[in-house]
């Protein structure tokens, strides 16, 4: 049994705690290039650069949990050859045994917090969203032909949110008739 195992009374293997911290890792480091942006321009650009970062446009991580993150990955750099890092595969004894202890205690401490976490970082998903509207518009595609005018009316009307609830709401049966009346009052 390990040091590990003695103070934490967790058994993960290294090859867990490895890809656990290297996900831990990029995550943080996708949200700390993104904090505190927010204009669309910028992160279209930035998620063509950093395209795993997608789920913290409309999302964010609990401030306790960002300084976790923060305390494990800020400054850690690893040289020398006395330096070990999650990868190494030595089992060597190595200067600031007690340094990596603790960084190894936070890790365990942010994976306890990981289901927490992840649905902290799970952006919530409206169904009333423009794209779920879109969705049941094409698929009325019988009754709304696609190059009709009913068709190219109804994206606009559907940027408005009450109307978006309505055509999802409403009997899928009178969609397409509910589409035409908003077409003729308009």
């Amino acid at each position: 049994m390990t040091n590990f195992e003695k103070e934490t009374s967790k058994a993960y293997s290294q090859r867990q705690l490895k890809k656990r911290w290297d996900t831990l890792k990029k995550e943080w480091k996708a949200w700390k290039k993104l904090k505190g942006r927010d204009t669309d321009d910028w992160w279209e650009s930035k998620l063509e650069v950093v395209p795993e970062a997608q789920k913290f446009r409309t999302s964010s991580i609990d401030l306790e949990f960002e300084g976790k993150l923060d305390q494990m990955f800020r400054g850690i750099v690893a040289t020398g050859d006395k330096a070990w890092a999650p990868s190494s595969k030595s089992s060597k004894q190595i200067e600031g045994v007690a340094k990596l202890s603790s960084q190894i205690e936070k890790l365990c401490n942010a994976t306890e917090n990981m289901n927490q976490a992840t649905s902290i970082l799970t952006p919530i998903m409206d169904p009333y969203d423009i794209p779920q509207a879109i969705k049941v518009l094409n698929s009325m595609s019988e009754e709304v032909p696609e190059a009709s005018l009913l068709y190219f009316f109804s994206p606009k009307l559907l940027l408005n949110k009450d109307k978006r609830i309505m055509l999802l709401s409403i009997n899928p049966k009178i969609r397409a008739l509910w589409l035409k009346a908003k077409m003729e009052d308009s």
